[in-house]
């Protein structure tokens, strides 16, 4: 039997998991009934377990042994950590020599075009993309916009010269040699000219289903974000039924229901539910039907997806922080949400939020 074309795939697992599941479910929607490849997934050590539950069973696990993540403890793009990564992905292709690559950002893939010449696709969300068009002049977050799309720009050029040891090259130059992908984006946001938009729904694999609920707190896949004891309580003055996915928790701890993360958010959201999310670009894209939707983004790629939400579909964004500080700070990626800062207060029988104030004036409300 002649052997398969190869198809590697690269997933970026840092501490969360995002990136691997849309890497499944892609793979799962394109190649589940073609039979002329095989498929290669890196992951690391600690996510194989994880992993042999949320992806197809027909894909081939190479265990990584270079665990990686954006930033160090301290906030700063972490250079030393990536360099490992994108050294060892060189070592797995050359290994198993793959026709293409499909990599969850995107930038190990154009790194490794760069070296290698194989075709490849990448899947990205809201920071990989051309920063989003103001639909009016509101200066306060036309201004955020620009820092926050300058930050990111600066970051991944840094990382895609760290990877080729060519420092003429940028993002914008190196994502033009392949295919970008964009699963299950937000409803109303203008078609990227430089991507494509996966519009129908991509099944989940190997998520528990659970009825809607009145209030969904999400906290990514990384649980370490969760809501502080002090916000909850506030929470409970007008909700009754309060469910957490995403933290290390798990059952009824003070009346809170705490899920995990192998929950199916569209199983939780429906018209009448409330969610308050971190605002990850795999879950943003669960939450369409919810009643409301209040993101509090904690990292700087959730920054860029909360804003796309906010400008597109009219979501609320509020800041624990003044981001503006964050961007023009050495450590932008820092991982916190100060729960503190986020005020709750009743307006027509229900909770209004409030956070911190950017230049002397608040983010406009939806």
């Amino acid at each position: 039997m002649k052997n398969k074309k190869r198809i590697l795939v690269l997933p970026h697992i840092g501490t969360a998991y995002g990136h691997l599941i849309r890497t499944a479910e892609y793979i799962d929607a394109n190649y589940k009934q073609n039979t002329e490849y095989d498929i290669y997934m890196a992951i690391s050590d600690f996510a194989i377990d994880f992993a042999k539950n949320h992806i197809p069973n027909y894909i081939h696990i190479v265990k990584r042994n270079v665990r990686t993540t954006v930033n160090n403890e301290d906030g700063v793009l972490d250079i030393e950590s990536f360099k490992k990564l994108f050294d060892e992905d060189a070592y797995i292709v050359s290994t198993i020599d793959p026709v293409l690559i499909i990599s969850d950002p995107g930038i190990q893939a154009a790194i490794l075009w760069y070296k290698f010449k194989i075709p490849w696709i990448g899947i990205v969300h809201g920071c990989y993309l051309p920063k989003p068009v103001m639909l009016d002049n509101h200066i306060i977050l036309a201004d955020l916009i620009e820092k926050t799309w300058s930050k990111i720009e600066l970051s991944l050029d840094k990382l895609i010269q760290v990877g080729t040891q060519d420092k003429s090259l940028t993002w914008s130059i190196v994502q033009k040699t392949g295919q970008l992908v964009v699963p299950n984006f937000f409803l109303n946001e203008p078609l990227s000219a430089c991507a494509s938009y996966i519009n129908n729904p991509i099944k989940k694999i190997g998520w528990v289903n659970i009825k809607n609920v009145e209030l969904l707190i999400t906290c990514g896949s990384s649980g370490e974000i969760a809501p502080s004891d002090t916000f909850i309580n506030r929470l409970s003055n007008f909700y009754s039924q309060i469910v957490v996915a995403g933290t290390k928790k798990s059952g009824i701890l003070n009346g809170i229901h705490y899920v995990g993360n192998n929950v199916n958010y569209e199983s939780l959201v429906g018209e009448n539910t409330t969610v308050i999310t971190h605002a990850g670009h795999g879950t943003l894209k669960t939450l369409s039907k919810a009643k409301r939707i209040i993101m509090i983004p904690s990292d700087l790629d959730q920054l860029s997806n909360a804003i796309i939400a906010h400008l597109y579909n009219k979501w609320e964004l509020i800041f624990d922080k003044n981001w503006f500080e964050v961007l023009d700070s050495p450590n932008p990626f820092y991982r916190q949400v100060i729960w503190e800062n986020i005020n709750i207060f009743e307006n027509n029988n229900e909770p209004h939020f409030s956070g911190m104030i950017l230049n002397n004036k608040e983010m406009p409300s939806c």
